[in-house]
C-alpha cells in the first residue's frame, strides 16, 4: 500500500511506546483480568492531536509540519487507572509534563495555520489499554515511566478484528 493510498484513511500525531515498554504494559494489563476488547501491544500509543480523515494529498503538507514542529524531549509517567463511560479502560498520567502540553499545543497551532483541520476538544492525555470492558474491583494502576523523545504520524483503518495502525512517519524531538 502507498503512503498516499494510506493517508486516505483516519490519521493522528501520537506517541508511540518504545517496545519492551509496550511488552511490560501488555504483561501487567494481562493480570488484570480485563473483559473486552484488549488494544494490542503493537498499537498502545498516546494521541496528540486526532486529525480525522484526510485526503492522500494532506501527507506531505502533514509531514512537512511534523519535520518543522520543535519540542523538548521529557519523562512521561503513566501511574494512573481509569474507566471511562462506554468501557474505555485507560492509563494516565498524574502529572502532565508541560512539554507534553506544549507539543500537543505545538502542533494543533501549526496545523491550524497550515488550513489542516483537527479536534480541538480539551486535551486529556491517555493510554487506552481496553474497550468495551470494566476495572475489575481492587486494580490498581502501576507506574510506567518513559523518556520520549519521539513523536509519530499514525493512520488507522477499521478491520473486522478491530482499528489496524501504521506509522507514516516519525520525527525527533529537538529544542
Amino acid at each position: 500500500m502507498s503512503r498516499q493510498t494510506e493517508a486516505n484513511g483516519r490519521l493522528f500525531f501520537a506517541l508511540t511506546l518504545p517496545g519492551a515498554l509496550r511488552q511490560r504494559l501488555a504483561s501487567w494489563r494481562g493480570g488484570l483480568a480485563l473483559s473486552g476488547r484488549m488494544v494490542a501491544p503493537d498499537d498502545l500509543h498516546l494521541t496528540l492531536v486526532f486529525l480525522g480523515t484526510q485526503p492522500g494529498s494532506n501527507l506531505a503538507l502533514l509531514t512537512g509540519i511534523a519535520a518543522n514542529l520543535r519540542g523538548r524531549p521529557f519523562t512521561l509517567c503513566l501511574d494512573q487507572l481509569r474507566c471511562r463511560r462506554g468501557g474505555l479502560v485507560l492509563l494516565t498520567p498524574r502529572q502532565v509534563p508541560d512539554e507534553l502540553l506544549a507539543l500537543q499545543q505545538g502542533l494543533l497551532q501549526a496545523l491550524s495555520e497550515a488550513g489542516v483541520a483537527a479536534d480541538t476538544r480539551p486535551y486529556h492525555p491517555h493510554l487506552t489499554l481496553a474497550r468495551h470492558s470494566r476495572l475489575p474491583a481492587n486494580s490498581e494502576a502501576r507506574t510506567f515511566t518513559w523518556r520520549v523523545t519521539r513523536f509519530a504520524l499514525l493512520g488507522s483503518r477499521q478491520q473486522a478484528t478491530g482499528q489496524d495502525y501504521q506509522v507514516l512517519g516519525d520525527w525527533l524531538l529537538r529544542p
